[in-house]
């Protein structure tokens, strides 16, 4: 899988990052499949976002890998923040 340096840092990541957003409609045994297969095929950069689900989907992702340091180790987790929908008006993407 193509790679490629994220932002300033040393850390190589996939072009492509695998969202989580609807994995909590998703069983345990259908997350713990899903997660493993992207990580069979090389992925390891996962976007997490506290809102997704109302952070259920964070909590289905960290039970699918069992919390196992060896995965999590693996793992880069896309970091963001949360905003209430009231505190901004208008978000400008770049």
């Amino acid at each position: 899988m193509k790679s490629m340096k994220l932002g300033q840092s040393t850390l190589e990541v996939p072009v492509i990052a695998i969202g989580c957003m609807r994995i909590n409609g998703l069983s345990k045994p259908e997350a713990e499949r899903f997660i493993q297969t992207a990580l069979d095929g090389g992925a390891n950069f996962f976007d997490h976002a506290d809102i997704y689900g109302g952070g259920t989907c964070e909590e289905i992702f960290a039970d699918a890998i069992h919390m196992n340091s060896t995965v999590r180790e693996k793992i880069i987790p896309e970091p963001t923040n949360y905003c209430k929908p009231t505190a901004v008006k208008y978000y400008q993407c770049q």
